[in-house]
């Protein structure tokens, strides 16, 4: 029979009472020991662990030690993330929504012989729609090339979002006026206006019944199917009710989610952060009543796992001033809002443009059929909605607010340990 060294015993244990008294793993450093110093009991720890464990009076003990050593390390990996959607459609747009580019004029610039064949030709539509004509510039790629044909956008005063002009926040200075919404939960004025832009197009509308429909807890497909992958990490944790000082850890990581046979993502999966800092936010919270808040700070997320773009970049999420506001769940997941300002303009060639040469010829106009909607429309929409970050030498607001629903579930995050250390472990 192998023999375990006393240490694999004790974290093994250790492990077990951390499950049993409803903690989760007391945080990185214990991680960092099990797959650095300890190396193949670590499985015999988690083993243990994932069956609910020894020695139940350790739990205690292992509380009051993580107490001494600055607080619990609380690990989440994001399950759902994507834009805030209208709370009420009737008062959001009560003329109705957004429309297509017109067909008939487009085709009207064609000699009357040829307006059948593109009619019955998809691709030929795309590709007359993309120019508005035989001749011409990609409208999706130069939005400002045709008049402003106006866009619907939401009405409604109760919106989803963030409070992103309080103190710590953006300075007004750099606001541009814009209506603010009212959170009907939090009874707070609230910056939104990514939301209002996108309320009245028909694709978002649907988008929003699949997602609801889907179940009491939605899963993100991005997320589901190892495109992106977001972590969060609580540091400092004394009490998870009331807490005025934790560190909070917001990463991308290129480890994908686990899934169990019914498209569940599975709870206590283990996620390395990437090494670039730069995807790595460090930001100070507080737990008020059971829900984290954190300080402003500016974000960056790897949208995405592979090489999407010809340059060989990455897709990125930014935002400038961002926030989370996260209840903790008595079952031990987080759920709440995102909300930051980001730039308008890249919003834009996201959402219309896909990321590839290839892709520029016909996503734009596909788009627009498919969606109801413009791209002229949509680009003018965001540039008068944009709210922060305004240019002095312009005026022009550069960023528009946003909100994005999160979910999270507890997850164990494993931050690489300097060789260094590791060799003053083992010495001891």
């Amino acid at each position: 029979m192998y023999a375990l060294p006393w240490k694999c015993i004790w974290l093994a244990a250790s492990l077990g009472c951390t499950r049993d008294s409803g903690l989760l793993l007391w945080g990185s450093m214990f991680q960092n020991i099990c797959l650095k110093w300890l190396g193949n009991c670590c499985k015999v720890a988690i083993g243990i662990w994932a069956t609910g464990g020894l020695c139940a009076g350790m739990a205690a003990k292992a509380n009051a030690m993580s107490e001494a050593t600055g607080g619990r390390i609380l690990g989440f990996a994001v399950t759902f993330f994507e834009p805030a959607k209208s709370l009420d459609t009737a008062l959001d747009c009560p003329t109705g929504f957004n429309v297509g580019p017109d067909i008939e004029a487009t085709l009207a610039r064609y000699p009357e012989a040829e307006r059948q064949n593109i009619r019955d030709n998809r691709l030929l539509l795309y590709r007359a729609l993309m120019h508005r004509g035989p001749t011409g510039p990609n409208i999706c790629l130069h939005p400002t090339a045709e008049p402003d044909p106006g866009f619907l956008i939401g009405q409604s005063p109760a919106q989803r979002g963030l409070n992103l002009m309080a103190d710590g926040g953006m300075s007004g200075a750099l606001a541009c006026d814009h209506p603010r919404g009212t959170d009907p939960d939090m009874g707070e004025p609230v910056d939104n206006q990514y939301t209002r832009v996108d309320a009245c197009t028909q694709a978002k509308q649907a988008k929003v019944a699949a997602t609801t429909a889907v179940s009491e807890a939605p899963q993100s497909a991005p997320i589901v199917q190892g495109e992106m992958s977001v972590l969060i990490e609580v540091m400092g944790v004394r009490d998870s009710t009331n807490d005025p000082d934790v560190t909070v850890g917001i990463y991308s990581s290129d480890d994908p989610v686990a899934v169990d046979k019914a498209g569940r993502i599975e709870t206590d999966a283990s996620f390395h952060p990437v090494a670039d800092k730069k995807y790595q936010t460090i930001v100070h919270g507080r737990i008020v009543d059971g829900v984290l808040i954190t300080d402003f700070a500016d974000l960056n997320l790897l949208a995405d796992h592979a090489v999407s773009k010809l340059d060989g970049s990455r897709h990125t999420l930014q935002w400038r001033s961002a926030r989370l506001r996260l209840k903790l769940d008595p079952d031990g997941s987080l759920a709440g809002l995102l909300g930051g300002y980001a730039d308008w303009e890249k919003l834009y060639e996201r959402r219309t443009r896909g990321g590839t040469a290839s892709l520029n010829n016909a996503m734009g106009s596909v788009g627009e059929l498919q969606g109801n909607t413009t791209c002229s429309g949509f680009y003018n929409a965001l540039r008068r909605a944009a709210d922060g970050f305004r240019d002095p030498k312009t005026g022009q607001c550069t960023h528009i607010s946003t909100a994005y629903h999160v979910r999270a579930i507890p997850a164990f995050i494993i931050h690489e340990v300097p060789s260094a250390s590791i060799s003053a472990q083992n010495q001891r």
